[in-house]
């Protein structure tokens, strides 16, 4: 096989009733996708990023109190998590629909079903991550590379 005829692995995942039968073909993140997400959303990425730093510094058990600083994290990340959702989704829809404007793919994703939204946020997961241990692969790879970068 050669580069120019690669074609990404995809899957097919039912979007519709037995009385409305409709599909829609996914593929996995790549690093096009990360990029168009990061861009779209920074202040929602940050939003979640925020929260899941509090919580590593946080020890849950000792919070007896109302904390601020929490509460305003995971408010703020509630409010993020369905736009980066139905964007990432979005990003990755392929086939009839790629062609279509993002901005009508995530309005198309907003009116599907949580049960939907979450078959085909797996699709899109298993597509990305299909080797065990993936995203620590990954994330050692690149902690790889910029360890050798520094070192240059």
């Amino acid at each position: 096989m050669s580069l120019l005829t690669y074609t990404a692995p995809s899957k097919t995942v039912s979007i519709g009733t037995p009385d409305n039968p409709n599909s829609v073909v996914v593929e996995g993140l790549n690093a096009n996708r990360i990029a168009l997400l990061v861009q779209s959303l920074r202040d929602d990425l940050e939003a979640l990023f925020n929260l899941a730093t509090l919580l590593t510094k946080t020890d849950l058990k000792s919070v007896t109190n109302i904390d601020l600083e929490l509460g305003r994290s995971f408010f703020e990340a509630a409010v993020a998590t369905p736009t980066v959702l139905s964007t990432l989704i979005a990003i990755c829809v392929t086939g009839e629909d790629e062609g279509q404007p993002v901005d009508m793919r995530i309005a198309a994703v907003n009116r599907m079903p949580l049960s939907v939204q979450s078959a085909v946020m797996s699709a899109i997961l298993e597509l990305t991550f299909s080797e065990v241990g993936a995203i620590k692969k990954l994330i050692d790879q690149f902690a790889s590379a910029r360890a050798n970068l520094s070192q240059s």
